[in-house]
């Protein structure tokens, strides 16, 4: 009986020293998984909503260069021109200055890609388009002007508008995927309650 007693004692002491040991290994994958929750939508927010707020500032800002040209085309009176002109000035300055916060964030391969193709994009509809057309009304020459705005800064804008639409939907893509990787990681580790009542 002596010896039933202390296996018996024994095998209790195993099934709790188990049970606490499991409760450690679920306590940890746990605290673990809430992590990897917790740092997947840190990474939506710093590398997907941040960025998707700096191209739609950018976006906004050269469609407003745009305006401001076409603008100035119905009044090329040389106070208009210097005017609209520091405008489109000032929001080129501000694209450069959030254009390189941007580049500054984590970027995926295709991101890297799409963020070169952008930016020679919207080199090229400076050089070719906005700043000729400028230059033309800085010097008096508005059908010239004119001829530039139809000819190169519309069809070069429409390019740059794609391609900034192509980085944001890229950002709702990844910003998908890892809402999702983290929400699934997070429901494997603490699976929801159930909201119907046992019976």
């Amino acid at each position: 009986m002596k010896g039933l007693r202390i296996t018996i004692r024994m095998r209790l002491y195993f099934m709790i020293a188990m049970a606490i040991v499991f409760m450690v290994i679920v306590g940890v994958m746990g605290l673990r998984g809430m992590n990897q929750a917790d740092e997947g939508l840190r990474t939506v927010y710093e590398d997907r909503l941040v960025p998707t707020g700096q191209i739609s500032g950018i976006v906004e800002r050269v469609m407003d260069n745009r305006i401001q040209l076409v603008t100035l085309l119905r009044d090329p009176t040389p106070a208009n021109v210097q005017a609209r002109t520091r405008t489109i000035e000032e929001n080129s300055r501000e694209i450069d200055a959030i254009w390189s916060e941007f580049m500054a964030t984590y970027l995926t391969a295709r991101e890297s890609q799409l963020a070169e193709k952008f930016t020679a994009d919207r080199k090229a509809w400076y050089s070719a388009g906005l700043d000729p057309a400028i230059l033309a009304l800085r010097n008096g020459n508005a059908p010239e002007a004119s001829r530039l705005l139809e000819q190169e800064v519309e069809p070069r804008f429409r390019i740059v508008r794609d391609s900034a639409q192509d980085l944001l939907n890229l950002q709702l893509e990844v910003a998908d995927q890892v809402y999702k990787d983290a929400v699934a990681h997070y429901v494997w580790v603490i699976p929801p309650r159930s909201s119907g009542r046992q019976k």
